[in-house]
């Protein structure tokens, strides 16, 4: 007979109190992952600087930066960014 998951009374109750820490962080992303999004990001819509593609890239890259903007009610994601590239990129939280 398969067993589930078995939440004790006592375990819902100190959740239910804040007294269990919480498993997961939300405000910090680890470097190995900012790394990783980058390069799914860069596979996705290409490099800025790469001369051998069309114009597309810039373009995704600046729809991106914009609808963020607009998100977070900021002008630039960033201070002083080289690009729009360059801000997506740097933007992730420490």
């Amino acid at each position: 007979m398969p067993v589930g998951v078995v939440e004790l009374f006592s375990k819902r109750q100190k959740r239910a109190r804040g007294e269990m820490p919480d498993v997961y962080v939300y405000d910090t992303l680890p470097q190995s992952l900012r790394v990783q999004i980058i390069y799914i990001i860069r596979d996705a819509f290409g490099v800025d600087k790469d001369r051998y593609r069309s114009n597309h890239a810039v373009q995704a890259y600046k729809s991106v930066h914009q609808i963020l903007c607009r998100e977070y009610g900021v002008f630039t994601l960033i201070k002083s960014p080289k690009s729009d590239q360059d801000a997506i990129f740097n933007f992730f939280p420490d």
